[in-house]
């Protein structure tokens, strides 16, 4: 670890209250905490580097303070066994954890500091795609988290997206070694069978062969392909039935690893409902996915997609106008409803028929995906008359549960 003073490693200090003696106070005892998760990292990091095997861990993740664990990693489920041996101290307790698909320890410390390690189970490594595919890191943190819940493991039960992060890519680097592939070409190959299986549960839905309806998001059980398909689809039915123009431009914006773009060029012109697609720009802050699309589009007829840098929350004049403008899934990750809101307006000005939010619909802010807000429907619906000549259309548009479109959290407003 390195040896500079722990001062200088500290971010800078920014006093929530004004009290000038409390402010003191609060800044002390933030750098006494910091300490000790640093030192209880220290500790746990020390003993990996004695160990005969590989641990994969977070050792360049220093988000210390706004996360639940110190310290996470994974490794082989063969080396579990000798990690709780070497791990149990008297300074440090660890407790086993047993899910369906991973094994792990969960390590308590002094104070309330805990890490966690996971292994996954023989059968779970693969590169199968109805096991290495977008949908895993969802199936780790929650069946972690339900395990929490059932033996009262308050820390596993509290989850959180700082701890989470590293936690689904120490599982990576844990699944390169034991199927020997390189990193690159794993993430890739988690890439292609993801997309695989959007096509195929696309056409499902498209086609009535599937059975799988919206239900309730991010709980035990959630399946991400299996989910956003259905909304996919459900996007795509509308757009055919409200934008009649053609061909059209459409814009996805926060597209993460641009997976709706690619699905769409992958599509034929029969299960898009018969509409012509022109021109798809994905955009997001800093993360296009661009080699990754660019490797899996492999077909001559396949048109290109655009990829732009986009912050929604600043001046977005520079995007072009676009028929169809989707945002799927960001806005309860912006920091509050004001900033949240104005990104929604700033995409309404750009938009030309069409502009497609979907929201998941929660009790609180899951802290595991980093959502800092939650929607209800009433709220989508007043939001949608803030914004000016919209005709909010996902009231008239309903699942086959009888629910509206609106009710299931999606924003849908034509001009």
């Amino acid at each position: 670890m390195s040896k500079e003073p722990i001062s200088e490693k500290l971010p800078r200090w920014k006093p929530i209250l004004r009290h000038p003696v409390r402010s003191v106070m609060n800044r002390h005892a933030y750098i006494r905490a910091e300490r000790a998760r640093r030192s209880f990292a220290g500790s746990i990091r020390s003993i990996l580097n004695t160990l005969p095997f590989q641990v994969y861990n977070d050792y360049d993740w220093c988000n210390f303070n706004k996360r639940v664990f110190t310290v996470v990693g994974a490794t082989n489920i063969d080396h579990l066994r000798a990690l709780q041996n070497v791990l149990g101290t008297d300074d440090l307790d660890v407790l086993p954890v047993d899910t369906t698909h991973f094994r792990g320890l969960l390590i308590r410390g002094p104070g309330d500091l805990s890490g966690l390690f996971i292994s996954p189970r023989k059968e779970y490594v693969s590169t199968r795609k109805d096991i290495l595919n977008q949908s895993r890191d969802a199936i780790t943190l929650y069946e972690l988290q339900a395990f929490g819940r059932k033996h009262g493991l308050k820390e596993l039960e509290l989850l959180d997206f700082c701890s989470g992060v590293p936690l689904c890519l120490a599982d990576n680097e844990v699944l390169s070694e034991m199927l020997g592939i390189p990193p690159e070409e794993l993430q890739f190959t988690k890439y292609r069978n993801s997309h695989e299986l959007y096509v195929e549960k696309f056409r499902e839905h498209r086609y009535d062969r599937s059975t799988y309806r919206l239900k309730e998001i991010y709980t035990e059980g959630y399946d991400h392909i299996e989910y956003f398909s259905r909304v996919y689809y459900l996007e795509i039915r509308t757009i055919s039935d409200i934008v009649r123009r053609s061909p059209i431009s459409l814009h996805d914006v926060g597209t993460n690893v641009a997976q709706f773009p690619l699905l769409l060029r992958s599509l034929s012109r029969e299960d898009l409902f018969d509409l012509d697609i022109s021109n798809i720009i994905a955009s997001d802050n800093g993360l296009s996915g661009k080699q990754m699309v660019n490797r899996s589009l492999k077909c001559k007829h396949c048109s290109p997609i655009s990829f732009i840098d986009l912050d929604i929350t600043d001046n977005v004049s520079k995007v072009p106008t676009s028929d169809v403008v989707m945002i799927n899934d960001v806005l309860e990750h912006l920091p509050c409803d004001d900033s949240s809101l104005h990104a929604l307006r700033n995409l309404w000005d750009r938009t030309g028929a069409l502009l497609i939010a979907h929201v998941p619909i929660e009790p609180l802010p899951n802290r595991v995906w980093d959502h800092h807000m939650i929607f209800t429907p009433d709220k989508i619906r007043d939001w949608s008359r803030q914004l000016p000549g919209a005709d909010l259309i996902s009231d008239d548009y309903f699942e086959e549960d009888g629910l509206s479109l609106t009710e299931h959290g999606f924003l849908m407003v034509a001009r």
